[in-house]
């Protein structure tokens, strides 16, 4: 159930029991500042991100989402 999507009615987003399900059959779970858990069970890639932002939203210095996709797309290609 925790990986199932349902609607969320603060942000337009899919959502459930504190797991954020994305758009590429992963999900995360993300803390206010800037930890992460994201599983990605198609590359068999779990990423566990500690974090320590000064304050809980605006001062990101990374979009934490676009690096852990990035990381998985490299994963996932064939290695030469």
């Amino acid at each position: 159930d925790a990986t199932s999507p349902g609607p969320n009615p603060v942000y337009d987003t899919r959502y459930g029991y504190m797991w954020w399900l994305l758009d590429d059959g992963a999900f995360s779970a993300i803390g206010i500042f800037g930890q992460y858990v994201y599983i990605h069970p198609a590359s068999d890639l779990v990423v566990a991100m500690w974090g320590a932002e000064p304050k809980p939203v605006g001062k990101q210095s990374i979009d934490g989402e676009a690096f852990l996709k990035a990381l998985a797309a490299h994963l996932a290609e064939p290695q030469k």
